[in-house]
């Protein structure tokens, strides 16, 4: 993901939110898996910009034609390979 994309949500989470309201309570992503998002960035992507945008919980219903049962692993893999820390470390 390119990191010098001005990220309007993540402005919004971080300049509003937690500075100007002073909220620091959870903030929770919307479904990762909603159609507007998968078509738009796919789900590391969407995943990466929750995180990095601050959100604390990142939802994924799982809802698709067929159950994922590595759903999960996807999320984690896509936050370990933005953080450089590798991803693809297996279903466990």
């Amino acid at each position: 993901m390119t990191k010098n994309i001005r990220d309007p949500v993540a402005e919004f989470l971080k300049d509003v939110l937690r500075q100007k309201l002073g909220f620091d309570g959870v903030v929770i992503s919307d479904d990762m898996q909603m159609g507007a998002i998968v078509e738009h960035y796919g789900l590391a992507e969407a995943v990466v910009r929750a995180v990095n945008a601050g959100c604390d919980i990142i939802l994924a219903s799982n809802n698709g034609a067929v159950y994922d049962d590595s759903l999960a692993y996807k999320i984690r893999d896509a936050i370990l390979e933005e953080s450089g820390t590798g991803g693809s470390r297996g279903n466990g």
